[in-house]
């Protein structure tokens, strides 16, 4: 049995398609990166799914899903530019 076929079975016995497992699979990898600093996971989140969307076209893969929650990550960066955050200035 090969990599890819075992792969392949996994995807299959989660319920998922291979392309839906690859995308989950990054946004719980990205939780890594949330842990630092709220901008830092969604710029880095943006960028992984810009990258995916890119390699899927390439494969030639639907990339309706990547579409999908491409845009729903710029529309929470976009909503976390207008949070403070928190962040204390250093003038007084």
């Amino acid at each position: 049995m090969s990599w890819t076929s075992a792969i392949t079975d996994l995807a299959t016995n989660l319920g998922f398609a291979l392309p839906d497992l690859i995308i989950v699979l990054t946004a719980l990898g990205a939780i890594i990166l949330f842990a630092k600093d709220l901008k830092i996971g969604l710029i880095s989140l943006f960028m992984l799914f810009a990258i995916e969307f890119v390699i899927y076209s390439n494969l030639g893969w639907d990339t309706n899903h990547v579409v999908l929650v491409l845009f729903i990550s710029m529309a929470l960066m976009a909503i976390s530019f207008f949070t403070g955050g928190g962040q204390k200035s250093f003038i007084n």
